[in-house]
């Protein structure tokens, strides 16, 4: 492939240009025909249930399936650790003990109780009773992104965990298979896409609802996540992979343009960027890129992904280019400059933060312990990435005595009297009261 062509942004105008441009063609997918075809999915799969769903099946995998095939036995689960390597399975075992710990550490200290001037208050965490892992299908297997939805959501307590999944000629990867016995998923099901979504929100003769649906999908599985997510709880619309690069001279050439790579040879949506006030490294990259992508695997999905939705640009100083990035609010930011967690510290919409040259994006996508599951397409202004506070919920339990209750009883009536809740304060002053 060529040389990735190298941009300038020089204002404002130039950075909302460029950012409205790299989005353009997923909104453009959300807003067309897509957001008619996937209501038209979901309804179907209300209204007809597993009948909906062979038809889909039929129409969109090209596979005929039975109802009573829909679910993955345990008896094919148990035979999928034959078609895998070894290694294989230590690997998964090793991201999965690395997530258990951090998944741990993120519930600890949420439980817990304090007194306020005699007034007993008790945080507690309670776990949903259910939730739905969506898995990609595609050229790729994600078992690393069942393990991402399931490992947290067993460490918080959810007592039943189903995963979907689209289904193949072969069957569903053994791998994926292997992962969800190795997080105790409870149900696998094969089937993929909107009309997955669709069951797992509103339920089939064969698949029962859940409480939460979470996990990342292509187009179609966004909009039917946003769609569901009146009825019932969704994680984040978490699209095609995004990963922007902020470097400096001190970065190293070769090292970005892995990193651009391996990020491009998701999708052919997946976005791939680079901002540095240094020319010199845009165009060393720039060169990187253009000399191994020719010689790596999945390159045809990889030189269509940058050519669409990559991008090497030249900012006027390290303030603009950090700028861009809190504008972009990228799922994944890997900042390879002299000083990362001085430019980390101003960085404010990030879905993941990536510091330094053995920080790659490749490897938080495995086994540092964090979760891959992220916000995107600009999602990260306001959604976080999946953690096991997703599934759980806090309550608390609060106790007041006679004389603890009395000590405020003038401040709750003058407030209830000035809302114009009267009785609000009669509720509490009755209990003084014959």
């Amino acid at each position: 492939m060529s040389d990735i062509p190298i941009i300038e942004i020089k204002d404002s105008d130039e950075l909302d240009k460029f950012i409205t441009t790299t989005r353009r063609r997923t909104e453009s997918q959300l807003s067309t025909v897509s957001e008619q075809k996937v209501k038209g999915i979901i309804k179907r799969v209300q209204r007809y249930g597993d009948r909906a769903i062979i038809e889909f099946t039929r129409w969109f995998d090209k596979l005929d399936i039975y109802a009573s095939k829909l679910r993955i036995s345990r008896d094919t689960i148990k035979e999928a650790y034959n078609s895998v390597e070894d290694d294989e399975v230590v690997a998964l075992k090793e991201m999965a003990s690395r997530l258990t710990q951090l998944a741990k550490r993120t519930l600890s200290g949420m439980s817990f109780s304090i007194d306020i001037d005699g007034t007993s208050v008790s945080s507690i965490v309670k776990p949903l009773e259910s939730i739905g892992c969506y898995v990609p299908g595609g050229s790729a297997s994600y078992s690393s992104s069942l393990m991402m939805c399931a490992i947290p959501a067993r460490v918080a307590g959810v007592e039943r965990i189903v995963v979907c999944t689209p289904p193949k000629n072969e069957g569903v990867h053994p791998l994926i298979l292997v992962a969800a016995d190795l997080c105790g998923v409870d149900e696998i099901y094969q089937v993929g896409g909107a009309q997955a979504i669709a069951a797992l929100a509103y339920g089939t003769e064969t698949i029962d609802p859940v409480q939460k649906i979470v996990g990342p999908g292509n187009i179609h599985v966004t909009l039917a996540k946003i769609m569901v997510a009146r009825d019932i709880l969704i994680d984040s619309p978490a699209g095609p992979s995004e990963l922007l690069v902020i470097a400096d001279d001190s970065a190293s050439p070769k090292i970005i343009a892995l990193d651009m790579i391996s990020q491009a040879e998701h999708s052919v949506d997946a976005i791939s960027i680079l901002v540095s006030p240094s020319r010199r490294l845009c165009e060393a990259v720039s060169q990187e890129i253009t000399k191994f992508v020719p010689i790596s695997q999945r390159r045809d999905t990889i030189t269509e992904s940058l050519k669409q939705k990559g991008g090497i640009f030249v900012s006027d100083t390290l303030d603009s280019a950090i700028e861009l990035v809190n504008k972009f609010a990228a799922e994944h930011v890997e900042i390879l400059t002299e000083n990362p967690r001085v430019i980390a510290d101003r960085i404010t919409s990030a879905g993941l933060i990536l510091l330094g040259n053995f920080t790659p994006v490749a490897a938080s996508d495995y086994c540092l312990g964090v979760n891959h599951v992220l916000p995107t397409q600009g999602y990260a202004t306001s959604y976080s990435g999946l953690t096991a506070l997703d599934f759980v919920r806090i309550v608390n339990v609060v106790e007041s005595t006679k004389d603890s209750l009395a000590r405020i009883v003038d401040f709750v009536s003058t407030l209830a009297q000035s809302e114009g809740l009267p009785n609000h304060a009669k509720a509490i002053q009755g209990r003084f009261k014959e």
